[in-house]
């Protein structure tokens, strides 16, 4: 059976010195013009942060570069 195990609210923050983007979209827009370009970063995989942005990169039909980071705090 599937069940729900719990809910996580989540943000999408860009660094404004390394990317100009104002909306979703403009991000989105930045990705796919730059394929593999983009590093995001989540405490590890199969975290509820890096499933997310799996699920967003797939909806989006961008590619990023997951960095794994040590806990959640930093990344």
């Amino acid at each position: 059976p599937v069940s729900l195990t719990g809910r996580f609210a989540l943000i999408l923050a860009v660094n404004p010195s390394a990317m100009q983007s104002g909306s979703v979209k403009e991000f989105v827009d930045a990705a796919k013009r730059s394929p593999g370009k983009i590093d995001y970063g989540a405490p590890g995989p199969g975290s509820p942060i890096h499933l997310a942005m799996e699920f967003f990169k797939q909806r989006a039909d961008i590619i990023m570069t997951p960095i794994p980071y040590k806990g959640g705090a930093d990344a």
